[in-house]
């Protein structure tokens, strides 16, 4: 929707007379149909936003060499294809930032989709900004838990999310779709913690519960292809949008302006938080501060679901078996003690309980060697 609104604002801004058609997909499987019909009908140039088009387009712009596209959020090499990307680690580095200047435990988290470059550029801007502002906060990884479903579990998300929060961490910045919802689900959920959105300004979902959002601004994108095609100076190939491009930035924050605008260490009296990220915006633009697009992993911490147990006691005149079941979100393991009983013994009340405490005190030392 966004890429719609600025294609209305260049048409408003008289950039060029033109005319233009707009359609969207009901369902990905209808992204290819589009596309040939829109090449069919030879426009002077066609916009696809999204990876999900970049399949497709592959087939599209090889059938019509001869006509234009521009494909946003991801790259296809084609002579005929306009690739524009996003530097996600620079806006990341902004939430990062943020994300330091809010946690009362030092502990954040990230969430992401899959363990690939794209996800990971966001992962190390974050990464940076955390560190930038206090190198021994913690960040802990995790990616999404259901690789048949990497974008859309939300209730895996939650699970995770849940996790983290039970370890202290307090901030949790998600690059994983719809499957990063479930933490800001998690987030609504309790006191004292916060989610962070990706792609467009998720603050609004749980307002007062989302810190921030890294932005992508596809209505740059957009404006500049348009604006390029009627400048002359369109060309296929690969261009990425920064902050300096106003590509990448942080959202406004308008939910959460108490922390936006309060002190950004305890002993400043002097800079807002939200003035200490507009510092942070204009040294990268001016390449004083250089952010890099892959993380520091030595210096990560990664996730270790955190486990559930479930006892069951079982006895006879002389012996009681104590079975633990422990369950996590990766596995779920069974383990018994027996232990014999003097039969003298065996009808005093008070029995089970101590017999279950004991057997769960020799299942710590099991566990501890």
């Amino acid at each position: 929707m966004e890429g719609f609104e600025s294609l209305k604002e260049v048409f408003n801004d008289n950039i060029g007379s033109f005319l233009y058609k707009y359609v969207e997909p009901a369902d990905p499987v209808d992204i290819q149909s589009h596309q040939l019909a829109l090449a069919a009908e030879e426009h002077d140039l066609i916009i696809c936003i999204g990876f999900f088009h970049t399949s497709p387009l592959d087939y599209t712009a090889g059938s019509y060499p001869s006509q234009q596209f521009s494909l946003i959020d991801d790259v296809l090499d084609r002579p005929n294809v306009a690739s524009i990307i996003f530097k996600e680690h620079e806006g990341s580095f902004l939430v990062g930032a943020m994300a330091a200047m809010t946690t009362q435990t030092n502990k954040v988290g990230f969430l992401g989709g899959m363990d690939i470059f794209l996800i990971n550029k966001f992962l190390a801007g974050y990464q940076q900004g955390v560190n930038y502002f206090d190198e021994d906060i913690q960040t802990t990884v995790a990616y999404s838990p259901d690789p048949a479903n990497v974008w859309g579990d939300i209730s895996g998300g939650k699970i995770i999310g849940n996790d983290l929060f039970d370890q202290d961490h307090d901030v949790i910045y998600t690059a994983a779709g719809m499957t990063g919802m479930g933490v800001m689900e998690a987030a609504s959920e309790r006191s004292g913690v916060f989610g962070i959105g990706v792609d467009s300004d998720w603050d609004g979902y749980f307002p007062g519960k989302i810190l921030c959002s890294m932005i992508k601004k596809t209505g740059t994108a957009v404006y500049k292809t348009i604006e390029d095609l009627f400048h002359g100076s369109w060309s296929a190939g690969l261009s990425e949008l920064g902050i300096v491009e106003d590509g990448v930035d942080i959202s406004p924050m308008i939910y959460n302006t108490d922390i936006r605008d309060g002190l950004y260490t305890k002993d400043s009296v002097t800079q807002t938080r939200w003035e200490f990220i507009q510092d942070i915006k204009q040294m990268i633009s001016s390449g004083t501060l250089l952010v890099i697009d892959t993380p520091n992993w030595s210096s990560l911490t990664f996730y270790e679901p955190t486990a559930s147990t479930t006892t069951t006691v079982t006895s006879d005149d002389t012996k009681t078996t104590l079975t633990i079941t422990t369950t996590s979100t990766s596995k779920t393991t069974t383990e018994e003690v027996t232990t014999t009983i003097p039969t003298e013994i065996t009808s005093w009340p008070g029995l089970m309980p101590i017999l279950l405490l004991l057997s769960l005190i020799l299942m710590r030392k099991r566990r501890g060697k």
